[in-house]
């Protein structure tokens, strides 16, 4: 029970920045505990559809979320990332890979 309390008090938030005014809640944990470790890039959207049927609003939002997101977020912690830096984990799936096995081939 002792680190599950522990764990509660750690900062977790998720934000979606696909636009650079979503930048708040970095700086609120920098108040809260002095600087970043760790950044975990784990956001990621695809909408299965034939090419011809793509529209550019879906294109932006896929855009938009699973790049533009990951580099302004990291952009972002960049700058609070103590003097020793800090870790980004970009997490993805073959979920989007039409010739994902399930066995680790490709």
């Amino acid at each position: 029970m002792k680190s599950r309390k522990a764990a509660e008090k750690l900062s977790r938030f998720r934000v979606a920045l696909r636009r650079k005014r979503s930048r708040a809640p970095f700086c609120r944990d920098e108040k809260a505990f002095g600087r970043l470790d760790v950044l975990v890039n784990n956001a990621a959207v695809y909408k299965f559809e034939l090419l011809e049927e793509i529209t550019e609003q879906e294109f932006h939002r896929e855009f938009n979320t699973n790049v533009l997101g990951l580099i302004l977020a990291t952009q972002e912690a960049l700058k609070y990332f103590g003097k020793d830096g800090g870790s980004v984990i970009n997490i993805s799936s073959l979920a989007t890979s039409p010739h994902a096995t399930g066995d680790g081939c490709l």
